[in-house]
């Protein structure tokens, strides 16, 4: 019987050894994201409403990237601000996070990229103030690492304004 147990304890250590886990080193966990070159992106362009608002909104953003997944076409994380402006009483303001993922290589010259949002918006459309729990989808492309376009469709709530956004940015 004390055959047995010794070579089973002997079979053990041997298969823990080749795996490595009888050795004194710890095993090295990846770092699921990695820092981001150039997190700050900000954006100027227009929200064309798709309901009867009757006027475009001059719209701004800036964004910050956190991090971004390591792989060959990454996914970024991003905190963002975004600003919309048409006459004396229309305005909405976006606060949240978003990830944007590239279907292009990280070493592309032009890159392709789609994404979404998720955050509090305050609007304040033809005299009605509200903040609600919205979002936005939106598809872009980077030219460089620097100069950037995007399409987007911003919902500030699901009974409120939504709109075709077109804007243009550079990342720094």
């Amino acid at each position: 019987m004390n055959t047995k147990i010794a070579k089973i304890v002997v079979g053990t250590a041997v298969f823990a050894a080749s795996a490595g886990l009888a050795s004194s080193a710890q095993a090295q966990v990846p770092n699921p994201t990695e820092n981001v070159e150039k997190p700050i992106r900000i954006k100027i362009g227009t929200l064309i409403p798709f309901d009867d608002l009757g006027e475009n909104l001059f719209t701004v953003g800036a964004s910050y990237d956190f991090g971004k997944s390591a792989s060959a076409t990454p996914t970024v994380y991003s905190a963002y601000l975004d600003a919309g402006f048409g006459g004396s009483d229309n305005r909405i303001i976006g606060l949240g996070g978003s990830f944007r993922y590239y279907f292009t290589p990280v070493l592309a010259v032009t890159r392709f990229y789609g994404g979404a949002g998720l955050g509090a918006y305050f609007t304040d459309l033809g005299g009605e103030t509200d903040t609600r729990f919205g979002g936005k989808v939106f598809l872009g492309a980077e030219f460089n690492q620097g100069f950037f376009g995007e399409v987007d469709v911003t919902f500030p709530g699901l009974d409120k304004q939504t709109g075709l956004g077109l804007s243009a940015g550079y990342r720094f």
